[in-house]
C-alpha cells in the first residue's frame, strides 16, 4: 500500500491508499456489486434545473439514514452482504462509524460527477467520508471554493481508498470530470448520517461527567448517551426539536439541544409545521444561541453567513 496526502488549507484533509484491496478482491467486489446493487439513474435539480444524473446510482444504509442533496431525497436500502463487509473494513481503517454508503456505477469516461462538497447538514461538521473505488482508474479534482488557483489532481485506481476530512467539505470542492477512453467504475463514499427527529434530553452530571441521555426511540447509531464537548448545567431537562441549518453537537455527533432566544419566548418558525421546540435551558454557551437564530433566520430567508457556520 502506498498513501499519498495532500497539504490543503486551513485544515482540510485528504489522503489517498492505493492498492487498499488486492487486484483480485477488488475485480470481484466490482462484478459482484455491478449485478447484485439496484441501480437506479436519478432525476436531480442543479441551479433549477431537472437533469438526470450522468451515473448510475444506489443508497443503502441504517433505516434513519435518510440523506437528501440536489433536491433528490435518499431513503437507504438494507445493508447487503458485501456492503457490511466492507463496511467494517473502512471502519477499521478509517476508527470511524458509518451507517451509510453512496455507491455511483461510471458506466465509461461519459458518467461523471460534478464539481460539489459533501455538507448537507445531515452529514454534520467537518464529516469524515471514506470512499473506495473499483474497477477503472478515474480522474479526482479538488479545488478550493475561492481561491481558484488552489486546485490538485489524484488518480484513483481500482482498490483505492480515499479519506476526506477536516474542513474539506466546507473549505473545497471535488469533482470526477469526464474522461475519454475509461472503462466502468464503481465508487462507494461511506459516510455518518445524523438523522434529524423531535427528542428530549436529560443533562446529567459535572461539568466535566456531563452526558445528553436519549429516549429509546432516538436512533444514535445505537448509543444511548452521549458524554458534551461543552459543559451544560446538570439537572436541567430540555426539549429538542428537528430543525433546518447546522446544530451544534456532542462528541459522538449528537446534536445538542438547541437554546431559545433570550426575552420574551416566540415559537419558531417551524412550531406550524408541527416540530416541537425546545424549552429554556440555563449555561448552553452563547455560540450555541448564534447556531439556533441563524437556524432560524434561514428559514425566513433573511439569514446570512455565521461565522460559526
Amino acid at each position: 500500500m502506498v498513501t499519498t496526502e495532500l497539504e490543503l488549507a486551513d485544515g482540510a484533509r485528504v489522503r489517498l491508499t492505493t492498492h487498499w484491496l488486492s487486484a483480485s478482491e477488488q475485480l470481484e467486489l466490482f462484478e459482484r456489486l455491478r449485478n447484485e446493487i439496484a441501480w437506479k439513474q436519478e432525476t436531480i435539480t442543479i441551479a433549477g434545473r431537472r437533469i438526470q444524473q450522468p451515473r448510475l446510482t444506489a443508497w443503502y444504509g441504517e433505516p434513519e439514514a435518510t440523506y437528501t442533496y440536489s433536491g433528490l431525497t435518499n431513503a437507504p436500502l438494507p445493508w447487503t452482504e458485501p456492503l457490511m463487509a466492507l463496511r467494517r473494513r473502512v471502519a477499521s481503517a478509517t476508527s470511524a462509524d458509518f451507517n451509510s454508503v453512496l455507491l455511483n456505477l461510471y458506466r465509461d469516461g461519459d458518467d461523471a460527477m460534478g464539481m460539489h462538497a459533501d455538507d448537507e447538514r445531515e452529514l454534520g461538521r467537518n464529516p469524515l467520508i471514506a470512499s473506495v473505488s473499483l474497477g477503472a482508474s478515474r480522474r479526482f479534482v479538488v479545488q478550493h471554493r475561492r481561491d481558484k488557483t488552489d486546485r490538485r489532481t489524484l488518480e484513483l485506481p481500482g482498490g483505492s481508498l480515499l479519506i476526506m476530512s477536516g474542513s474539506m467539505q466546507h473549505l473545497y470542492k471535488h469533482g470526477v470530470p469526464r474522461q475519454a477512453g475509461v472503462g466502468s467504475r464503481i465508487n462507494l463514499t461511506f459516510r455518518r448520517i445524523f438523522p434529524r427527529f423531535p427528542y428530549s434530553a436529560d443533562v446529567r452530571g459535572t461539568a466535566s461527567t456531563a452526558v445528553l441521555k436519549f429516549p429509546d426511540d432516538a436512533t444514535m447509531g445505537g448509543r444511548r448517551e452521549a458524554e458534551l464537548t461543552e459543559p451544560l448545567q446538570p439537572g436541567h431537562r430540555t426539549g429538542g426539536c428537528s430543525s433546518w441549518g447546522p446544530r451544534p453537537r456532542c462528541s459522538s455527533g449528537a446534536a445538542l439541544p438547541r437554546a431559545p432566544r433570550e426575552g420574551k419566548r416566540e415559537p419558531p418558525a417551524h412550531a406550524e409545521r408541527g416540530r416541537s421546540c425546545g424549552t429554556p435551558l440555563a449555561g448552553i454557551p452563547s455560540r450555541f444561541r448564534r447556531f439556533d437564530e441563524w437556524s432560524r433566520s434561514r428559514q425566513s430567508g433573511s439569514a446570512g453567513r455565521c461565522s460559526d457556520s
